[in-house]
This record gives C-alpha cells, sequence and structure tokens, in this order.
C-alpha cells in the first residue's frame, strides 16, 4: 500500500499529512499523502461517470516505436472499456478505473466526474481547463468551480500525493477515513493478522476540524 511503497528509508514510513481549506468559491481544498489511487476507485462509484486525463504513465510502449502508449491506446492494449473522447481523455466507470489502475503505473493523473449524458463539448471544455492550469504550471485551489457539473475534482502527483476538490466534506472524509483504515491495518499488521473494520464516522468527525478555513 502507500504507506510501504513510499518509505524515507528501509525502516521509516512515509509521513502522513492532511489539510482542508474552504476557498472562497465555495469549494474544499484537500491535500493528503500517502495515498494510491486504487484505494479510491470504490469511493468514486457514486460520481461515476469519471472523465480521467493528464496521465503520465510508464507501464506500456509501443511494440515497434519504443514510443509510450497514449492514455486511448492503454486501454486498448489492456482491453478495458472507455470513451475515449480524445487520445488523452477517456470517461470510464469507477469499475474500470480500477482495472485500468490495477497495472498502471503513473506519476500524474487527474480525474472529474460528469454528470450522466453530459454534452461531450462541455466535457472538452472542462478538459481544457484542466490542462490549461497544468501547461501554465498554476495549480488552481478552485478549479472545481470552472469545471462545468463536476462535483469531485482529483489529482494524484506519483501516486502518492493526493489533492481533491468537492463542494461538501462527505467524500474528503471518506478519502480521509480510507487512507486511516489502511494505516491502521499496515501497523496492525506487523504483529497480527486479519481484516481491519472500517473506522466509524464518529471517530472521523471528531478527528476532523467543524470549520476548516
Amino acid at each position: 500500500n502507500a504507506f510501504t511503497i513510499n518509505t524515507l528509508s528501509s525502516s521509516w514510513w512515509f509521513p502522513r499529512w492532511l489539510s482542508c481549506h474552504r476557498m472562497p468559491a465555495g469549494v474544499y481544498s484537500i491535500n493528503l499523502h500517502p495515498l494510491r489511487m486504487t484505494d479510491l476507485c470504490d469511493l468514486l462509484e457514486p460520481y461515476a461517470p469519471l472523465a480521467v486525463l493528464s496521465v503520465d504513465q510508464d507501464s506500456y510502449y509501443s511494440s515497434w516505436s519504443g514510443q509510450l502508449l497514449r492514455l486511448c491506446e492503454v486501454l486498448e492494449r489492456m482491453n478495458v472499456q472507455s470513451d475515449a473522447l480524445d487520445a488523452d481523455l477517456i470517461v470510464i466507470s469507477a469499475n474500470n478505473l480500477r482495472k485500468l489502475l490495477s497495472s498502471l503505473r503513473h506519476y500524474n493523473l487527474s480525474i472529474f466526474d460528469v454528470p450522466q449524458d453530459y454534452p461531450t463539448y462541455k466535457i472538452l471544455s472542462n478538459a481544457a481547463k484542466e490542462r490549461a492550469q497544468e501547461t501554465q504550471g498554476l495549480w488552481d485551489d478552485e478549479l472545481l468551480a470552472e469545471l462545468s457539473g463536476a462535483r469531485v475534482y482529483i489529482q494524484s502527483h506519483d501516486d502518492c500525493y493526493l489533492h481533491h476538490q468537492s463542494y461538501d466534506l462527505k467524500f474528503p472524509k471518506e478519502v480521509f477515513r480510507r487512507a486511516l483504515q489502511i494505516y491502521a491495518g499496515t501497523v496492525l499488521r506487523k504483529k497480527a493478522r486479519g481484516e481491519i473494520e472500517e473506522i466509524p464516522k464518529v471517530v472521523i468527525d471528531a478527528l476532523w476540524p467543524e470549520n476548516p478555513g
């Protein structure tokens, strides 16, 4: 998992980090690490379908040119179903996203949710806004407010550092609970075997600041 893959040395796990700020546009901007995208796919189910873009990967190469495959080519190689809107932008279910990430080493990846039957041109417009900030190297803590119809926006770096935005705290708290559960399981597994139950919501509410600024 993220705590054992990302380490500072052979004996030190990667440090945990969580920050949450409510931006003027009403968007909650959250940074959390370490956490892998594969551990979030089921939490994204209520928001599917999902637009996936800005993916940098080093798992799949062209057999004849040696060049890295574009995202739509990766999906074709893996035989994972999705709708390709361009070579590097797909719309996919949460379950198929899990299949994609199961064997894809990615070091950059962005996701925003797409309303059902949303016009393609609006998805492309949202993608252009997300790509613009990447091109300019300016990371907008309120980008979600500019993404028409979207409820969540996620950016993953090195499959470890997670930045996400939402209009309420339901999704961020679920992400935090998952990260805490994985950490607790990692610690306890050193001493005993067995499954770790989900951390009760009341515990997460107690740990979370009432009015994050």
